[in-house]
């Protein structure tokens, strides 16, 4: 199955992906400070890659197998690989399907309130 492989600074590969996934993501970052706010007054640099698997409506489960902080000189290889491998996630997080649904609901009343009905 496809996967991502990625190496940050020739440190050991990481291997991400399950036959289940969906939707697979690598993404690399730049978040510039800002001197007016207290909250982001560095700057952000940051790779990620993590996953989707979709079990049913409203039922999704996150996966990450790279969150890091990145610092000016690093190396990043990433390298679309067919592979049976895989390194397993760092994080992996399934929301109740009920209680997405409401908050799904409660956004779209709040959209419609604000925006009012198209």
């Amino acid at each position: 199955m496809l996967r991502f492989e990625v190496i940050i600074n020739n440190e050991p590969r990481i291997i991400a992906g399950f036959d289940e996934v969906r939707v697979l993501t690598a993404i690399l970052s730049y978040r510039a400070a800002d001197p007016e706010d207290e909250d982001n007054k560095d700057d952000d640099l940051c790779l990620s890659a993590g996953g989707l698997i979709h079990h049913g409506k409203h039922d999704y489960e996150y996966l990450d197998w790279v969150k890091r902080s990145l610092k000016i000189g690093d190396t990043i290889k990433i390298r679309v690989v067919e592979s049976d491998e895989v390194t397993p996630p760092i994080r992996k997080e399934r929301r109740d399907p009920d209680f997405v649904a409401k908050e799904q609901r409660r956004y779209y009343e709040n959209l419609k309130q604000e925006y009012g009905e198209a």
